[in-house]
C-alpha cells in the first residue's frame, strides 16, 4: 500500500462524519474504469472532538491546530506514516494545518473550501476589477451569513443551552445553515442534499447533546463550512483522484 492509497477526510460543522459517507464509498470503490486506472483508497474518517460520538475536549485549547496533531497521531497508530488529507469547512482548516505542520507526513492536501484569498495565477493583478468584485461578494457573504460564527465564538454556552433544551430550535438552527450554504433547487428553493443524511446528522447532534461542544471550536479558531461531500460527492471524489494522480 503506497501513501497515495491512504487518505484521511475531515468533516465540518454543522455536519458530522455522516456528511462524508457518500464520498468515502466512492473513494474506497476500486472498480476499474474503462482505462483500468481507478485506484481504491484506504479512507479514515475521524470525528472531531466534541462532535457526535467523539467526547468533548476536557480542557480548553482544542483548536484546529491541536486536532490536526490528533489526526496525525491517529494515522500513525493505524500504520499510515505518509498519507493525503482532504477536508471542507472546519475540516479544511484542520487538513490544511495538518499539511503545513507535518509536511513529511502529509504528501498531498485537497481542500474544497478555503477562507483565504486564493490567487495562484495572479489574476488579481491582471484583472483588478474582477478581484474587487470577488472581494465585494466575499464581504457581502460575511455580512449576510457570518453572524453565526461570532455568536458561536462569544456566546456558545447561552446558545448551546437553548439548543440542547429545544429539539425544534436545534432543527431550525442546523438545517438553516445547510439551506443557506448549499445549492438549492431552482423550482422550490429546497435543500439539494440527501434528506436521510440531514436527518441523521440532526439526530446525532440531538441524541448526543453535542451542540455546545461542537461550536466550542469556534472560540478556539473561527471557520466557515462548505458541504461538497454531500452536495456533489461524485465530483469531489473525481477531483481528489485527479489531485492524487498529479502528485504521485
Amino acid at each position: 500500500m503506497t501513501w497515495s492509497s491512504r487518505f484521511t477526510i475531515a468533516h465540518g460543522r454543522p455536519g458530522s462524519f455522516v456528511e462524508l459517507v457518500d464520498l468515502a464509498h466512492l473513494l474506497t470503490d476500486g472498480t476499474d474504469g474503462t482505462d483500468g486506472a481507478r485506484p481504491a483508497f484506504h479512507v479514515v474518517v475521524p470525528s472531531t472532538p466534541g462532535f457526535g460520538f467523539s467526547p468533548a475536549p476536557a480542557a480548553t485549547g482544542t483548536s484546529p491546530q491541536v486536532v490536526a496533531g490528533l489526526w496525525r497521531s491517529l494515522m500513525r497508530r493505524l500504520g499510515h506514516d505518509r498519507f493525503g488529507v482532504q477536508g471542507g469547512g472546519l475540516g479544511a482548516g484542520t487538513s490544511l494545518r495538518l499539511a503545513l505542520t507535518f509536511p513529511d507526513d502529509v504528501i498531498a492536501a485537497h481542500l474544497n473550501f478555503s477562507n483565504l484569498v486564493y490567487d495562484p495565477d495572479g489574476e488579481r493583478e491582471s484583472d483588478p476589477e474582477a478581484g474587487a468584485a470577488a472581494d465585494r461578494r466575499r464581504t457581502k457573504w460575511a455580512v449576510d451569513e457570518g453572524g453565526y460564527s461570532h455568536l458561536h465564538a462569544t456566546r456558545l454556552q447561552t446558545l448551546g443551552v437553548a439548543l440542547n433544551d429545544s429539539p425544534a430550535g436545534l432543527a431550525a438552527w442546523i438545517p438553516e445553515k445547510f439551506h443557506a450554504w448549499s445549492d438549492r433547487t431552482s423550482s422550490d428553493n429546497e435543500i439539494a442534499l440527501p434528506m436521510d443524511h440531514l436527518l441523521t446528522d440532526l439526530s446525532i447532534y440531538w441524541f448526543t447533546g453535542c451542540i455546545t461542544s461542537s461550536i466550542r471550536i469556534y472560540r478556539e479558531s473561527a471557520a466557515n463550512p462548505h458541504f461538497a461531500a454531500m452536495e456533489a460527492p461524485e465530483l469531489l471524489a473525481a477531483d481528489v483522484r485527479d489531485h492524487v494522480a498529479s502528485v504521485r
